[in-house]
């Protein structure tokens, strides 16, 4: 039985120069997700937003600060009421 990679080899024969430089740019943006942090890669399936390949650094995760009172949102909605 043929290995996935020996499958897409095959399927890769038979596209066309244009569908070739099409699937090397799908390939190399889901490479490039890879990397990218959870919120960009949710954003980055969603038709409606861009994301570009190169980013940059990696955003680095934060603790929230504990905070005293009612949260924010909370007053937001209730005002907006």
């Amino acid at each position: 039985m043929a290995t996935i990679r020996e499958k897409l080899r095959d399927e890769v024969e038979r596209l066309t120069e244009q569908e070739a430089e099409e699937a090397l740019r799908i390939i190399r943006s889901l490479y490039h997700r890879r990397d990218l942090a959870p919120t960009l890669r949710r954003l980055a399936g969603d038709p409606t937003f861009i994301v570009p390949e190169n980013i940059g650094r990696p955003f680095h995760k934060v603790t929230p600060a504990k905070g005293t009172g009612r949260p924010a949102s909370e007053l937001l909605v209730e005002d907006r009421r």
